[in-house]
Parts: structure tokens; sequence; C-alpha cells
């Protein structure tokens, strides 16, 4: 897009070189020299460049910080997002290179014209104006070109996104909501005495006990009221909700009676933390065996849900 556009910013600078000719040849015959033909060109090119750099950093800038406060709650990862180098470079060399193709190289090329030819009554004996035209003609089909890649490549990826919208995500989306929850844990913590400067191993046990139990309790008392709301058939805390992303929450299953030294290398797994009726509310079935209950909790036997 960049480049289509400085393509097309060229081509209406080389159309109004091409109009200003007479004007140049009028100046050379008041006497003026090849330097103050050439200035004025080359600093009209060069501020018009830096303006469209910087103004295109500042847009992208804006741009962007309003598309993240936008997409906070739905974008993993959304704080790592930031204008980087490489791209910024390669915007810098492009409007580099269209200044050098469409400022600095006509300007130097006005120094071997004979820009007495516009004065001349008969113009056709200039072989400059139908090099121009050609040259603004090879200019408008790369511009064709070029929106024409960008056209094909928006249409596929429009059709990816049509794609994943209808792919079949394994339970039914119908009737199913997620509600985001911010949890005080700041004031929990407070409440614990985890913020204490001075803890020893028990008091930062007893200090984490503290804070899961409210962090059940709260879940448990939020739990019984949504239960209690008409039309609600099932509801389950879910910390990680589907397809956001399984590097969100990572570890390491380690074999029963496995050395330190073999489980280092043992793979990373996604898990998530979910309440009791998470199968029910998702509608996946349970083909064989049962799924998670009130009684599975520190202290019972430990059990597992195997797809």
């Amino acid at each position: 897009l960049l480049l289509l556009a400085c393509v097309n910013v060229g081509n209406l600078l080389l159309l109004r070189g091409a109009r200003r000719a007479r004007e140049l040849a009028i100046r050379q015959a008041l006497g003026a020299r090849a330097a103050d033909l050439v200035r004025p060109l080359l600093v009209e090119g060069v501020v018009l460049a830096l303006a469209g750099g910087v103004l295109g950093v500042g847009l992208a800038r804006l741009l962007l910080d309003g598309l993240l406060r936008l997409g906070s709650g739905m974008l993993p990862r959304a704080g790592v997002v930031r204008l980087a180098g490489a791209p910024v470079g390669i915007a810098a060399a492009v409007t580099a290179l269209a200044t050098v193709l469409f400022v600095v190289g006509p300007s130097l090329a006005t120094l071997r014209l004979d820009l007495a030819a516009p004065l001349r009554s008969d113009t056709r004996s200039g072989t400059e104006g139908r090099k121009l035209r050609w040259i603004r003609q090879a200019l408008v089909a790369f511009q064709v070109a070029l929106a024409l890649i960008v056209l094909a490549g928006a249409g596929l990826l429009g059709r990816s996104f049509a794609r994943l919208a209808g792919l079949d995500l394994g339970y039914p989306k119908r009737h199913l909501s997620v509600l985001d929850v911010s949890l005080p844990w700041q004031a929990w913590f407070a409440q614990c005495g985890m913020n204490s400067p001075r803890r020893t191993a028990a008091d930062s046990a007893r200090a984490t006990a503290c804070s899961n139990e409210r962090d059940f309790d709260f879940h448990d008392r939020v739990m019984g009221q949504l239960r209690s709301v008409p039309g609600i058939t099932s509801v389950s805390p879910v910390a990680v909700p589907p397809f956001l992303g399984s590097s969100v929450f990572m570890t390491k299953i380690v074999a029963e009676g496995q050395p330190a030294s073999e489980s280092e290398s043992n793979p990373f797994f996604g898990f998530d933390m979910v309440g009791p009726d998470y199968f029910r509310t998702m509608n996946l079935p349970i083909l064989q065996g049962r799924g998670f209950t009130d009684a599975d909790r520190e202290g019972a036997p430990s059990v597992a849900v195997v797809t």
C-alpha cells in the first residue's frame, strides 16, 4: 500500500513537472542558472517526502494505540504490540527510494534538458514529451498491478477469515456466553498478609491458603447466584476461554518417581482452571465414566478426564 501511494504521488509529481516546463524555460530565458531551477524542485520534493513520512508514522502510532485500546480485552499479548524498527525502517526506505526516483532524479535531469524547447512553436521536434508520457503510462500500469496484488491478498484474507468463522469448534456456539470478571487480588493479598516484608515459609503457606480460600469462596458464591438466574442452565468458571491460546498457562507434567534431571526435558502443556460443570456448560459429552464434581477437591483422591 505504501509503495502504491508513493508511485501515485510520484506520477503526480512528474505530471506537475511536465506542466512547469514552460515556466522553467521562461526563467532560464530570463537568466536563471541551472542551480536556481533545480533547487526549488528538490526542496519541494524533499519537504513533501519528509512531511508524508512523519505524518505516516504519527498516524500509525495513533491508530495503533486506538486499536490496542479497542481490542485490549480480545487481543492476546497486547502489551507487546508496538511500532517496531523493521516496519518503520522499511517505510523510510520506500519513502527515500520514491524521493530519489521522482524528485532527485527528475530534478537533476533538468540540468541536461533543453529548456528552451517548450518555447518553440513546433514542440513536435522534442522527444522528452513522448518519453515522459511513456514513463507516466508505465507508472499507471505499475499502480494497477500493485492494486490487483493488494486486492487479491485482501480477497484471500477475507476468504480465510470466512472459513475460520465457519470452522467446527467441537462444541455448540449458540446459547453460550463468556463473562469477564476481574478478581480483587490485591485486596485479598492485603487481607491475608501476603504483602508483609518479612515472612517465614509457614507464613507464606498460610497466606496462600487464605487467598485461595477467598478465591474459591468468591467463585462458589458467584456460581450459585448465576445458577439461580432464570434461563441459565449451566455455568462454570474458566481461567482461559476456548481458543484464546494454549500458551497462556503452561506447565510440565512430571511422572511419579521421575528424577529431576529427566523431568527437565519434559514438554510443556497448556492447562486451564475450570469448575465441575465445565463439560456440561460446554456441552461436551462424557463418553465413559464421569466428569468432575464438587467432591473432587483438595484431600480427595486424584481423578482425571482423558480426551
